[in-house]
């Protein structure tokens, strides 16, 4: 192999590792808007309704974690937590789902969801993205 192959072979490589490291997450997955319906202290499902669309099928995980804000705006954050695995489907837009947190609320006011998502557009190439509590609240009133 020459030095003119050699080198343009390991420029193809490297331009090749920093796309894997450096892809954007939506680049394969364009989230329009996501909303968290508003629960009722005890309930442990909840309602998400999001417009998305995926480039293909692509598989993905999540850890998801509420927090609490109190009055003054203090992050808490709760023991409420939710892990899954899901497949983003290319053909499907608007998706309506149920969560089910592991824990019940037990506590009034206003709530947000963070969470750290991982997708795989090819199987060997994870794309993390963390969104925070602040973009996804709801609340949780006193339905009694």
């Amino acid at each position: 192999m020459s030095l003119k192959t050699h080198t343009i072979w390991m420029a193809g490589a490297g331009l090749f590792f920093l796309v894997y490291l450096l892809a954007p997450f939506n680049w394969f997955i364009q989230v329009e808007s996501i909303e968290y319906s508003d629960m009722c202290i005890g309930d442990t499902k909840q309602t998400v309704t999001t417009n998305r669309h995926a480039v293909w099928d692509i598989s993905g995980e999540a850890d998801t974690l509420l927090i609490f804000y109190t009055d003054d705006n203090l992050r808490i954050e709760t023991d409420i937590r939710r892990s899954s695995t899901f497949t983003y489907e290319s053909d499907i837009k608007d998706v309506e789902f149920e969560v089910e947190w592991d824990k019940p609320v037990t506590r009034a006011g206003k709530y947000g969801v963070q969470s750290t998502e991982i997708i795989y557009p090819l199987w060997f190439w994870p794309i993390r993205i963390f969104n925070p509590a602040e973009e996804r609240t709801f609340n949780v009133i006193d339905c009694i």
